[in-house]
């Protein structure tokens, strides 16, 4: 049921991230920028290598340092970005499928509630059933040992021939079969119910640890 509730969530999840791939993505950058210029500048008198040269400023890093933390070359950029679906039937088509897949989660965590449910019904009837047949093999073993004694009278008082002792001795020993079969059954019965309600551990006072243990490394 743990693993049903997850699924059922995870589709929940990519119902809502398909569901806001169909609105409007907006996009806004900036950014902010800070120059500086420095080495050895040389001024001529037009463009190429060949034209005259009219002046040279000397400088060195100590300029680049200065023109930085000076703030006298700043630069700022910003921008923005608008995308609007018109029809955007790729995006609707995720979407719903992610409604459909969502719907089939809760649809399966539905029958697995079912099935449990239905398992723990019928092995509380089999726990029943196999009661009343412990029950009537008790009775049956009863009866059993009843008619033989009274059929051991009855054949030392010489009413009573060695066949038919030997006969209610054979009736006490396959009554006392199906009593331990009997016993047998419900125990299995037993068992099953403890597996379908989750319960066999806490029966057999087992317990996992929830943490992993601790990497044991043999010392060299």
């Amino acid at each position: 049921m743990k693993q049903a509730d997850y699924g059922v969530a995870n589709q929940d999840i990519n119902i809502q991230y398909t569901k806001n791939q169909k609105l409007p993505i907006l996009e806004i950058t900036g950014s902010y920028t800070q120059s500086g210029l420095g080495g050895t500048q040389t001024v001529r008198s037009g463009f190429g290598q060949g034209t005259a040269i009219i002046q040279v400023v000397p400088g060195g890093v100590t300029d680049v340092f200065g023109q930085l933390f000076g703030f006298s070359y700043t630069g700022y950029t910003a921008a923005f970005n608008l995308q609007i679906p018109l029809t955007n039937r790729a995006a609707r088509a995720d979407y719903e499928r992610a409604i459909n897949e969502r719907q089939l989660s809760a649809m399966r965590k539905a029958a697995t509630a079912q099935r449990i449910a239905l398992e723990v019904r019928n092995a509380n009837t089999t726990v029943e059933m196999q009661r009343a047949h412990v029950e009537t093999a008790r009775i049956t073993h009863d009866l059993a040992t009843r008619r033989l004694d009274a059929e051991q009278k009855k054949f030392e008082l010489g009413t009573s021939t060695v066949r038919f002792v030997l006969e209610e001795q054979r009736n006490l020993a396959q009554a006392e079969t199906d009593e331990i079969q009997a016993l047998v059954n419900y125990t299995k019965a037993l068992v099953e119910y403890d597996r379908a309600i989750g319960n066999t551990m806490a029966r057999n006072n087992v317990q996992l640890e929830k943490q992993l243990p601790a990497q044991v490394t043999s010392a060299n």
